[in-house]
């Protein structure tokens, strides 16, 4: 990918970033035909518009707190924060995944219970997307856990669980995103294109079976869950209070054994770092118990039995090129 993600906004001058075909503007005191959106932040006006032929001639060294770069996640993810308000949120982009935004869309109006950022504007460039949202809070679970008694965690945990309970009450009949396209599951693909879907009940059983690990029962249905839970993307109080999750890229309609499944075998739902005195899957741990509890089947030795197979298959493969 060129440029590297993390290069994804670049500083044209002291106010003005460029993000692929837009420019960002802040201190802005003109609105135009061509202005894509507009905030106010603590008395700096922000605009987007197009970015021209004179953004792409210009560039600059200047430093300001204005923009930064506050998430780097290899090439998958960059986060910047603009101003104190909002974020920009780039990733690789392929035309058969969903829109975050449309998702985000669609988990206001179905689970409103649910906060979920405010989108200001989302597009594509080229191989990547890049989503401007309100910041949902500063305050992560990841930040606090350490500090929290037992029963704040316990009450964090059982927040994000019901949310995942009531939010499965919306099914499909389709494995895919709340529109019908792939969604980016990479635990469950087999193909290494890091899509899944969209997949009938019966395709969904073929493609998650071995011979020597089925597909675990699963009924007609698929079931609505964000699949990314992790402390980092829970957005809370001082006191551990949730105050809403972020991060719906991941989202769509799942089959119902992969609910509490995820958070057994995803070491990407760990706290990082661990505070002291607390084992890194401790919230993961907490969260698949509250989820089984809830009746939530969980297949951890399936998958593990399955991804050993498919990782051999690779391997063989791989082996066997000219």
């Amino acid at each position: 990918m060129h440029p590297p993600i993390k290069d994804s906004l670049q500083q044209l001058s002291p106010s003005c970033w460029r993000a692929g075909s837009v420019a960002i503007e802040c201190d802005s005191t003109t609105t135009s035909s061509d202005t894509l959106a507009e905030w106010t932040d603590e008395a700096i006006t922000w605009r987007l518009r197009p970015s021209d032929s004179n953004d792409r001639n210009s560039t600059s060294t200047h430093e300001t707190d204005h923009v930064k770069l506050i998430h780097e996640g290899g090439t998958l993810s960059a986060v910047w924060q603009i101003g104190r308000r909002a974020c920009c949120k780039v990733h690789p982009w392929n035309t058969r995944l969903e829109s975050e935004a449309a998702t985000i869309a669609f988990v206001k109006q179905t689970a409103p219970y649910v906060r979920t950022p405010n989108v200001i504007h989302e597009w594509f460039h080229q191989d990547r997307s890049f989503l401007l949202v309100e910041r949902l809070g500063h305050t992560t679970l990841n930040e606090v856990w350490g500090s929290l008694s037992t029963s704040q965690r316990t009450l964090a945990v059982q927040t994000v669980a019901q949310y995942c309970q009531k939010m499965a009450t919306n099914t499909s009949k389709l494995f895919s995103s709340v529109t019908g396209k792939c969604v980016g599951e990479p635990y469950l693909d087999a193909s290494g294109s890091e899509l899944v879907g969209p997949w009938t009940p019966e395709q969904c059983r073929q493609a998650l079976s071995t011979s020597s690990a089925p597909c675990p029962a699963m009924d007609e249905d698929f079931y609505f869950y964000h699949a990314d839970l992790g402390p980092t993307n829970i957005m809370v109080a001082e006191d551990g209070t949730v105050e809403g999750i972020i991060d719906w890229e991941s989202a769509g309609y799942y089959p119902n054994f992969w609910i509490a499944t995820k958070p057994s075998v995803s070491p990407g739902l760990d706290l990082c770092p661990a505070p002291s005195g607390c084992e890194e899957w401790d919230w993961r741990k907490a969260l698949k118990s509250e989820l089984e509890g809830m009746g939530f089947p969980q297949s951890n030795m399936w998958f593990m039995e399955w991804l050993q197979t498919n990782e051999e298959k690779t391997t063989q493969n791989e082996t066997e090129l000219p």
